[in-house]
């Protein structure tokens, strides 16, 4: 049995796939409100590397969204903490809170009762001043060595930042890692650690469609985004003083090779659409192994259709229980 009574609608689904659209849509029949769970969404100046919403073109109210700096980070029990009390406003609101993103680490952990007694805040980041340049860029070698490439000694502040960013990813990291290898090795996370259990009555839907359909729309964005300025972009988060190589998105360390004109635009673009449909690949495992889904099939060319079915099972979870 759930331990909370609140209604939660979630939507994830693989990159490229068309989750912006669909949750606008979705969420303007039903006077909901979006709850972002895309971690690169949440944050600042990152716009077309990320195909983030263009919330000037939308009355849907969103959160967690342009929340932090490019540099920051929001920890997945941040999420939890913070999606959790929109979930709990929105229902008393009389709302339909929509969590929607990519990031399934992310939903799991607002839905689910995962124990995140890690936090950011638990890990020391101040007491950098008993170390000299010198001493301080030799622990940023010994953590990152390729980050150190990047950044002189005498940029004490990069320095630090870059050893904050480390520091604060390696242990999500670890923890996506071996949760994506057991599900590769057919184990459920759930059966190595404990079974988790929803703590909300949520309904998950997650978008699907065939591969190669989805490789193709992931080939064309990752397109648009450079006619769209994607470089430009690159070069602006540069000249603000961000050290775009240690981002952790997908497409931004690629196109600093393109801002240095180090590689051929065309091979940039292939690196990028390769990698990110390798993380489609990974997106996919997650959702299969570590959510309750209901799956719905893309229909590009009848698009009212797949609207149809997700409304369809919306209508009868909300008329559970009423």
């Amino acid at each position: 049995m759930p331990k909370f009574d609140e209604k939660v609608v979630v939507i994830v689904g693989q990159t490229g796939i068309g989750k912006t659209d669909i949750s606008l849509k979705i969420a303007g029949k039903y006077r909901g409100e979006i709850i972002n769970c895309d971690a690169s969404a949440m944050k600042r100046e990152l716009n077309i590397g990320t195909a983030k919403v263009d919330l000037s073109k939308t009355k849907i109210k969103h959160h967690l969204i342009d929340i932090i700096n490019p540099d920051e980070h929001f920890s997945c029990a941040d999420f939890q903490r913070e999606a959790r009390k929109l979930i709990k406003k929105l229902n008393c609101e009389g709302k339909v809170p929509f969590i929607v993103g990519g990031t399934g680490l992310y939903a799991s952990a607002a839905i689910y009762d995962y124990n995140l007694t890690y936090d950011k805040m638990n890990i020391d980041l101040t007491k950098y001043d008993i170390y000299t340049n010198d001493e301080l860029h030799d622990i940023l070698e010994k953590e990152d060595y390729e980050t150190s490439l990047k950044i002189h000694k005498n940029n004490r502040k990069r320095v630090e930042r870059a050893l904050n960013y480390y520091k604060i990813h390696k242990k999500n990291r670890v923890r996506m890692i071996r949760a994506i290898d057991s599900a590769r090795n057919g184990f459920k996370v759930s059966e190595k650690v404990g079974k988790h259990e929803m703590v909300y009555d949520a309904l998950v839907i997650c978008l699907k469609t065939d591969r190669e359909v989805l490789y193709k729309r992931i080939d064309a964005r990752v397109e648009q985004m450079i006619k769209d300025g994607f470089e430009k972009e690159c070069k602006d988060l540069m000249d603000k003083g961000y050290d775009i190589f240690i981002f952790p998105e997908i497409g931004y360390h690629q196109m600093m090779f393109q801002v240095y004109k180090l590689y051929p635009l065309e091979e940039v673009k292939e690196s990028i659409k390769k990698q990110t449909r390798n993380y489609a690949k990974r997106q996919m495992t997650w959702f299969k192994n570590q959510m309750d889904c209901k799956f719905v099939e893309m229909n590009y060319a009848r698009p009212n259709e797949t609207i149809n079915e997700i409304c369809k099972l919306i209508d009868e979870y909300l008329a559970k229980d009423n």
